[in-house]
């Protein structure tokens, strides 16, 4: 029962492409014996795909990610009151 447990917690996880090789491939091995867990996948999946779907129109372009991470590397630091490094507080 833990095993489905573990599962079940992880989907999504899977489903992102967040795990691990290793966890990757049991969790693959698990759903391929057990039907509950495989439906569970696939209902996960289903409802992933409907809320891409649903996002698409409102998802940024890819490259907002890039120009947001180079805005962020020029952007001068700042102190934990809030200050620019060098203004003082």
């Amino acid at each position: 029962m833990a095993e489905h447990s573990w599962i079940l917690e992880h989907l999504e996880s899977y489903l992102a492409g967040g795990l691990e090789p290793d966890e990757r491939a049991r969790l693959e091995e698990h759903v391929a014996s057990c039907e509950p867990c495989g439906r569970a996948l696939s209902e996960a999946r289903a409802l992933d795909h409907s809320l891409d779907g649903l996002f698409a129109p409102a998802r940024p372009a890819p490259e907002l990610e890039d120009r947001m991470a180079q805005r962020g590397r020029g952007a001068p630091r700042r102190t934990e009151s809030g200050e620019a490094p060098g203004t003082g507080a």
